[in-house]
């Protein structure tokens, strides 16, 4: 698959890649490249920390972010409030830039653990 040569080639050069889960609520399936080994797929929540019962996931689903009611810059002008596994990936990968920045973790297998 071209897809995972791009992101094992990514990972390889010390890139960490992260992917929404997806938003059709399958507990069985995520598609790529949330799918993807070299990735880190992220779920959403809701502001209790429940699951959202959109995302797709399975076992191989790595963590979980605030993705509903996400207030957002608009197309435009303005802001937005929206829902979804691509609000809750901005978040996740925000913390792996917060934990580079702290030296807490810098690669991506220490990004990922």
């Amino acid at each position: 698959m071209a897809g995972a040569a791009v992101i094992n080639t990514l990972r390889a050069s010390g890139v960490t890649a992260f992917a929404s889960s997806g938003n059709n609520g399958s507990g069985t399936h995520m598609s790529s490249p949330a799918c993807l080994s070299n990735v880190i797929s992220v779920g959403a929540t809701d502001d209790n920390d429940v699951v959202a019962a959109f995302t797709d996931s399975n076992s191989t689903l790595d963590i979980m972010a605030p993705g509903v009611g996400i207030v957002s810059d608009a197309i435009g002008n303005g802001v937005i409030s929206a829902s979804g596994t691509s609000m809750a990936a901005p978040h996740a990968a925000g913390c792996a830039a917060l934990l580079i920045e702290s030296d807490v973790a810098t690669t991506p297998n220490q990004i990922e653990n």
